[in-house]
């Protein structure tokens, strides 16, 4: 992997030698790694759907009548909700960036390093312990073995401690030996598949001619309600997408449309002439 490059590739949940706090600044990059384990926002029914989709043809129905949609169109979002729901699609990824890794990793190192040595000096004091006790009062040569075998224990639990103290002390002084793969702020940790979901939902609804929005109504205990008619169909798709059935939370569903809406406004830069670009002057 080249210095300074932004790689996006997948892989499994395990431990992965990284480099040391040792590195130059053109070193520092991220990675994305799939994690499982991650909170789900719903019991999401994940499946192989393939071009079968995820919406049986009783829910389709149900959809088009009651929201006035083409079976046409929730067909195609049919089939589109399967490929967010596949089973082996791997969509919750997370960032981990070379030096939070590694500076984690330093942190605990040390704390091993200084249990290792709180353990250290335990076995020395348990050799001592051991050390002055005679076996001359066993009965025979096996009761007599009992002791040495002890003795011999405690012995081999210093040496393998101390061997461990500095086996642990070539990592920290080796760059690359360590990092901590996990989330560096879970707060922009989500669950992927429910912002596909919605977001496949917005299109659907856009391509119908209608308008993405929400309003706001009585506030609960957990925030300001929403409601409205896009709202009604996002929910009414999720409970079909959940086992067992669950609305999804108002003001996350918000946050995923605002999210949608913002990235929509966008001008899109494959298409958009250079004159009318982000960049036009004038």
């Amino acid at each position: 992997m080249a210095p300074g490059k932004t790689p996006t590739h997948s892989t499994s949940n395990s431990s992965a030698a990284s480099q040391s706090t040792s590195y130059e600044a053109s070193d520092d990059y991220s990675i994305w790694l799939h994690f499982d384990g991650i909170n789900t926002s719903a019991p999401w029914r994940l499946g192989s759907y393939g071009d079968d989709g995820a919406l049986s043809d009783s829910d389709l129905l149900e959809l088009a009548d009651r929201f006035d949609l083409s079976t046409d169109l929730l067909q195609t979002l049919s089939r589109q909700l399967g490929y967010c729901l596949d089973v082996d699609s791997e969509v919750n990824l997370v960032r981990i960036k070379r030096s939070k890794a590694i500076e984690r990793a330093d942190k605990e190192l040390s704390k091993a390093a200084k249990l290792a040595t709180d353990i250290q000096i335990a076995a020395e004091k348990l050799s001592e312990l051991l050390a002055p006790l005679d076996d001359q009062f066993a009965q025979n040569k096996d009761d007599a073995a009992v002791l040495l075998a002890a003795k011999a224990k405690a012995k081999e639990l210093r040496n393998t401690v101390a061997a461990t103290i500095a086996t642990i002390t070539t990592v920290q002084e080796t760059p690359g030996a360590a990092a901590v793969m996990v989330p560096f702020n879970k707060i922009y940790v989500w669950d992927k598949r429910r912002q596909y979901v919605i977001e496949t939902c917005c299109y659907a609804w856009t391509e119908a001619g209608r308008t993405v929005t929400y309003s706001s109504q009585e506030r609960t205990k957990k925030g300001t309600n929403r409601g409205g008619p896009f709202i009604d169909f996002l929910q009414s798709v999720a409970i079909k997408l959940t086992d067992p059935p669950r609305e999804l939370s108002p003001e996350t569903i918000r946050k995923d449309i605002d999210r949608f809406k913002k990235r929509s406004a966008e001008p899109d830069e494959l298409t958009t002439p250079p004159d009318r670009g982000i960049d036009a002057i004038g």
